[in-house]
C-alpha cells in the first residue's frame, strides 16, 4: 500500500505486486535479466563505455518490444530504484566506516556490482531496483548534476537519463535472446525466494556485512 499526497489530500493507492510483476512474460523477464547483468557489468568496469552502450541497446530494444511494461515500470524505477541506490551507498559507508569514503566509494560500488548472485531479480517491480540503482552508479561517473535534473523532471528515470546521455552514440545491435536464455530465467523464477518479504535494505546490509 502506498500513500500519495495530492492537492493537500492523501490518496491511497493499492498496488498488487503479483499482478504488476508480469512473471508469466518470460521473454520480457529474460530481456530484463540481460539488462540487469549488462548494467552491473558496466558498473563493475569503470570507463568501459562499450559495456554501457550494450546495456542501453538492450534497454531500448526492451522498451520497444514491451511498451506496457515500460510504462508500468517508470514509477518503480524512478522512486524505488533510486531509493535502493541510496541504500547501497549508505550500506557501504555504514558497513565499512574505516574502508569506504568519498574518495573510494566508486571503487566499492564497482566491487558490489560483481555480486549479481544477490542483486539480479525477476518480476517487473523487483527488476526496477537493480536496473535503476546501477544506472545511478553509472550516472555518477558521467554527469555531476544528474540528481538535481532527475528531481526537476517528473517523467525521468535513471536508466532513461543514461540513455539520453548517449543519445548521439550509435548503439550496437541488441543481443537476441535464445530459447535457452528464456528457459534459464523461467527456471530461476520458479525457485523459492529465500529473501521474499525481506526489505531490500536488510538484504543489502546482509550481503555487505556477512
Amino acid at each position: 500500500m502506498i500513500f500519495l499526497r495530492q492537492s493537500g489530500e492523501v490518496r491511497t493507492v493499492i498496488i498488487c505486486l503479483e499482478r504488476n510483476a508480469f512473471l508469466e512474460n518470460t521473454s520480457s523477464r529474460a530481456k530484463r535479466d540481460l539488462l540487469q547483468r549488462q548494467l552491473m557489468k558496466a558498473a563493475s568496469e569503470p570507463g568501459n563505455t562499450r559495456l554501457i552502450l550494450e546495456a542501453l541497446s538492450t534497454y531500448v530494444d526492451w522498451k520497444e518490444q514491451f511498451p506496457e511494461e515500460y510504462k508500468n515500470s517508470s514509477y518503480f524505477e524512478r522512486i524505488e530504484g533510486t531509493a535502493f541506490y541510496y541504500e547501497m551507498v549508505t550500506g557501504l559507508y555504514s558497513g565499512y566506516p574505516d574502508q569506504v569514503n568519498s574518495n573510494n566509494l566508486d571503487k566499492a560500488l564497482a566491487l558490489l556490482a560483481t555480486r549479481n548472485d544477490v542483486y539480479i531479480q525477476h518480476g517487473l517491480i523487483k527488476e526496477s531496483y537493480t536496473v535503476s540503482s546501477f544506472a545511478c552508479v553509472l550516472l555518477d561517473r558521467l554527469e555531476e548534476n544528474w540528481k538535481e535534473r532527475l528531481m526537476g523532471d517528473s517523467e525521468a528515470t535513471p536508466i532513461e537519463m543514461l540513455s539520453r546521455h548517449f543519445k548521439d552514440e550509435t548503439l550496437p545491435a541488441p543481443r537476441q535472446l535464445t530459447q535457452a536464455d528464456i528457459d534459464a530465467v523461467a527456471e530461476e523464477i520458479q525457485k523459492p525466494d529465500i529473501n521474499r518479504g525481506m526489505p531490500l535494505v536488510f538484504q543489502a546490509f546482509y550481503d555487505m556485512l556477512f
